[in-house]
């Protein structure tokens, strides 16, 4: 049977769900993957996660970040409705340098600093894979924990 690991992260998830994707795309590939009957027993199988699919105010608060907007568009269109963690703009910023920090604690003062995506990776997580002491300080100050 062709099973491929659930989640975006290979490294963090345990789900696995069954693929024929996977089965048929590359049979050499594939036999590495598979599981057997005994293995199968002890998987949880599940539906792979949603597609990263983001629109409207989502969508355009996630291009504005990206091209270092003003403080008062980022602030606006999180007023207007733009969703901080379905926009995953504050991953964004936590990978960046920092230079990005007043748009950071822009963002971290509109939403829910600690709030996890599906495969429970934090902000301060994401900061401190880049080593950036000052984003980091920002971000333990603001409660930000894993």
């Amino acid at each position: 049977m062709g099973f491929q690991q659930a989640g975006r992260d290979g490294d963090t998830c345990d789900s696995w769900f069954l693929t024929a994707f996977k089965y048929f795309q590359n049979n050499t590939k594939a036999s590495t993957t598979w599981k057997s009957r005994v293995e199968i027993r002890s998987l949880d199988i599940c539906a792979p996660p949603a597609k990263d699919r983001l629109q409207g105010l989502d969508l355009e608060l996630r291009r504005l970040v990206q091209e270092y907007a003003s403080l008062n568009q980022v602030t606006t269109i999180v007023r207007s409705g733009a969703s901080i963690h379905g926009s995953r703009v504050h991953f964004i910023l936590a990978a960046k340098n920092d230079e990005v920090m007043p748009i950071l604690k822009t963002v971290v003062g509109l939403g829910d600093v600690n709030e996890a995506d599906e495969t429970d990776c934090r902000t301060l997580q994401i900061a401190s894979l880049r080593a950036i002491a000052a984003m980091i300080q920002f971000l333990l100050s603001a409660g930000a924990d894993c």
